[in-house]
């Protein structure tokens, strides 16, 4: 399973100085998995399979006690708890994903526009949303492009979300069956033309 630890007053105004190499090697000889640091913050993404939260939490927390002599409390969060934070912005990194669901750029080139209902980092910045407005209402092909452009090197520079990975799918058909559609949106795959034939 993938966790999120959110280290709070790490590197903050000169107090709870902690490096971020070090801070890896801790986890990692805390016996967690696929570690990695975000910035100088304190946020450490890592991989734990098969244990108990409990036993873990309370062996990440002993590891930063005896090696960084910092003393934590680590907040488990059940899902439903975790859905309500994220949908009230009361997070400093949450960990989520999205689709799209229509058939343009656009799905993804506004979710971080501050009118966005489902940015909920509320994150905001008038460049951004300005370019996304172009996209909107534009109908050339080149000018959208150059605006979804323009979004993502926002994106990049304010560091507002960090891709983790992209899901994809691989399907074996059986050559008889035909009349299956593909879809990059929407219900895929979708069979109801589909139909058997004897010979391919």
């Amino acid at each position: 399973m993938r966790y999120v630890a959110l280290l709070r007053g790490i590197n903050v105004g000169g107090n709870g100085k902690v490096d971020m190499r070090e801070l890896k090697a801790v986890f990692e000889a805390a016996g967690v998995s696929g570690v990695r640091t975000y910035i100088n913050s304190g946020n450490v993404i890592f991989s734990a399979d098969g244990e108990d939260t409990e036993a873990l939490t309370a062996r990440l927390e002993g590891a930063i006690r005896k090696h960084l002599g910092l003393e934590i409390r680590i907040d488990k969060q059940i899902f439903k708890q975790r859905l309500q934070k994220t949908t009230d912005g009361d997070f400093d990194l949450v960990s989520a994903g999205w689709g799209p669901d229509y058939a343009d750029p656009l799905t993804y080139g506004d979710l971080y526009a501050s009118w966005n209902g489902n940015n909920r980092g509320m994150y905001s910045n008038p460049a951004l949303d300005a370019q996304v407005r172009i996209a909107q209402n534009s109908l050339d092909p080149r000018t959208r492009m150059q605006a979804f452009a323009e979004i993502q090197r926002i994106m990049i520079e304010d560091a507002v979300h960090l891709p983790n990975y992209e899901r994809g799918r691989v399907f074996v058909q059986d050559p008889r069956l035909k009349g299956v559609v593909r879809r990059a949106v929407g219900t895929d795959p979708d069979y109801t033309n589909a139909y058997l034939v004897e010979n391919p």
